[in-house]
């Protein structure tokens, strides 16, 4: 008998501390007076959390700093979760005489990635708002550690702040000026060592995976569509509770199918749904899009309207469950008692949604996953110049090429993995997967055209269907004609009555909505500085830095008694004069600018497609179509004073 069950993991206990902190961030920050104001990530039951919290209450006019809580996904000691470094900061401001007015938070990324979501707002919103007069003075951290831990990236990121007069702070280093010389060299010290450490840990990692792999585990988290844990007796897996007939039962089923937790065994119910899958596809009469909606919960209209008692028995299962098909060719479960179960997809983890409905993606992926097949797979990821390389999430056809003796031994080395055979119970065989491979192969088409356009939908995205609340997207049919396609529709989780609507008919609609908006002359002072771009502005202000370098070397030279009293002031005076021309030049087009501005619709004529889908976004949170027509806009906070309410 395995004792395994009874042990926690390192990382299991890891991720649980991570949770709690996110927890313990959720119910502190609000009792400190700061409000969510907005979370750009959040992932894997609060594993993965990125928010801003801004404080509530006005603070005058005293010195605005940020801070920047982070722990990652590999925790390194219970003195760094996230309110410890809250109430570090908050001190550390509060000796300053500073007031922290906005919390960056990150749980769950690591500080080497670069696309760190808050991490990026932060570093847009505080040297922005330092440009118009008002912004932050500083960005304080709990260390360089949490800040970054990538030599490049601290030092382009410090280098940023500074050049847009934004101070890093670090709580660690309080006594140290990381603008002085010896702070340079601490800063650069302790990059090289945070590299160092993510650099050994990732080595670590990719040795126990590869190890896993080579014995035959999935290195996979949540286990895959139609396989589970096996903890019945705990489970509290969302196809458990009323859905799963094993569930709560004393005996584990990995017990029964074998003697190893760590292996994922058939599910009872949604190994048959895959089986299913797999033998429509192979016929090659079945889309993706075919197999979806037979395997999902008829929608309510024709569920109201159909015979249930017409039903085929297709296979017999243990304990008098059925598997069964209905009228509409729909397939579900028979329980004991004649009622029926519809198969639904697993969903995030803690997200139990019985009416969830299958989609062709999620049918495209199972059919390709090599797992199904008896392997597991070893997805080796290289870095080149610091850049991971990209490859696709399945096998293009990881066994159509393989000879008998290679599947065998399954060592291949596939476009961006390797095969390895795994421990678990497969679901279909070597042969049948491989038959669908082929089918899939031969109804694939990726014609290439050298005079191909590239087409832009201004409104994708952002145009939903106010039936089924699913996104619009473009499509093109017919030579140049363009069209809106409902995606709902398209993966079959929608039975709206019309698929595509003609995009002209409906970009003219939006375009004259749009051409009401007025750009109030109080926005000119956020809108100006971001329109400085280019050659002739990073000219100046890389003349305005050199200035300002000369006049604080003019204070040092003055303190060790190098220049004169009066060599430091006709220096000073220089200095002023050639800013203030600076500034000047910074601001030549301002009013040209402004006039443009007020004439929004002259600007709206003269943007690209991709200027104008910008723009649609920045302005329209939603635009609710129904049979065409629109019917609804939702406008994102700023604009909705602005544009009528249609």
């Amino acid at each position: 008998m395995s004792i395994q069950p009874l042990l926690n993991t390192q990382t299991d206990q890891l991720e649980d501390e991570i949770r709690q902190d996110v927890i313990e961030i959720r119910r502190e920050l609000p009792k400190l007076g700061y409000r969510l104001k907005k979370v750009y990530r959040e992932k894997r039951g609060g594993l993965i959390f990125c928010a801003l919290y801004e404080l509530s209450s006005s603070v005058g006019d005293v010195e605005r700093v940020i801070g920047y809580p982070r722990v990652s996904m590999y925790q390194q000691s219970g003195n760094h979760s996230l309110m410890t470094q809250v109430k570090q900061m908050l001190a550390l401001a509060a000796e300053r005489g500073q007031t922290i007015t906005r919390f960056y938070v990150e749980a769950g990324v690591s500080g080497g990635d670069s696309r760190r979501p808050a991490f990026q707002a932060m570093m847009r919103d505080a040297p922005r708002s330092r440009e118009d007069g008002s912004g932050y003075s500083a960005v304080i951290c709990y260390d360089l550690y949490r800040f970054y831990r990538s030599r490049r990236g601290v030092l382009n990121s410090y280098d940023i702040l500074s050049d847009h007069g934004v101070s890093l702070v670090s709580v660690a280093e309080k006594d140290i000026d990381l603008d002085s010389k010896l702070g340079q060299m601490i800063m650069s010290l302790r990059s090289i060592m945070g590299e160092m450490y993510l650099d050994d840990l990732s080595r670590t990692v990719t040795d126990n995976k590869a190890s896993r792999a080579m014995k035959g585990y999935s290195n996979a988290s949540i286990a895959p569509f139609g396989y589970c844990r096996g903890n019945c007796s705990k489970c509290a897996d969302n196809q458990g509770a009323g859905y799963c007939p094993r569930f709560g039962a004393r005996q584990e089923l990995w017990r029964e199918l074998g003697d190893d937790p760590q292996v994922f065994v058939p599910h009872p119910i949604d190994q048959h749904a895959f089986r299913i899958a797999a033998a429509l596809h192979v016929t090659g009469e079945f889309s993706d899009t075919d197999i979806a909606r037979q395997l999902s919960r008829p929608f309510p209209d024709v569920l109201e309207q159909m015979n249930l008692d017409n039903r085929i028995v297709i296979e017999q299962l243990e304990e008098e469950w059925a598997i069964v098909q209905l009228e509409d060719d729909t397939f579900a479960v028979q329980q004991p008692n004649g009622e029926l179960q519809f198969f639904w997809p697993k969903g995030r983890p803690g997200c139990k949604n019985p009416d969830r409905r299958f989609g062709k993606d999620t049918i495209r992926d199972m059919l390709q996953n090599p797992y199904y097949a008896g392997f597991v797979v070893y997805r080796q990821q290289q870095k080149t110049r610091g850049m991971r390389e990209q490859h696709h999430k399945r096998f293009k056809s990881p066994l159509s090429e393989m000879s008998r003796l290679e599947r065998d031994d399954a060592r291949l080395a596939g476009d961006h993995g390797i095969l390895l055979p795994g421990l678990h119970i497969p679901l279909i065989e070597v042969e049948r997967f491989e038959r669908s491979q082929q089918v899939r192969g031969l109804k694939g088409c990726n014609p290439s055209n050298a005079s191909h356009t590239r087409r832009i939908y201004p409104l994708s995205g952002v145009l939903k269907c106010k039936r089924c609340n699913e996104t619009f997207r473009g499509n093109a049919g017919n030579g140049d004609v363009r069209y809106y396609e409902d995606s709902g529709v398209a993966k079959g989780v929608s039975n709206c009555p019309q698929r595509m609507f003609r995009a002209e008919l409906i970009e003219e609609l939006v375009f004259a909505y749009v051409n009401q908006l007025q750009i109030p002359e109080a926005w000119d002072a956020e809108i100006l500085p971001l329109l400085r771009e280019g050659p002739k502005w990073n000219k100046l202000r890389r003349e305005r830095r050199a200035v300002q370098s000369r006049l604080s070397a003019g204070r040092e030279m003055l303190k060790d008694g190098i220049l004169s009293k009066g060599e430091f002031k006709e220096n000073q005076r220089r200095c002023d004069r050639q800013m203030e021309r600076l500034e000047q030049e910074m601001h030549t087009d301002d009013d040209r600018y402004s006039v443009l501005l007020r004439d929004f619709p002259r600007l709206w004529a003269a943007a690209t497609e991709k200027e104008r889908k910008g723009l649609v976004r920045c302005i329209f949170s939603d635009i609710w179509l129904e049979d065409g027509a629109v019917v609804e806009y939702e406008l994102r906070g700023p604009f909705a004073e602005l544009l009528p309410q249609a």
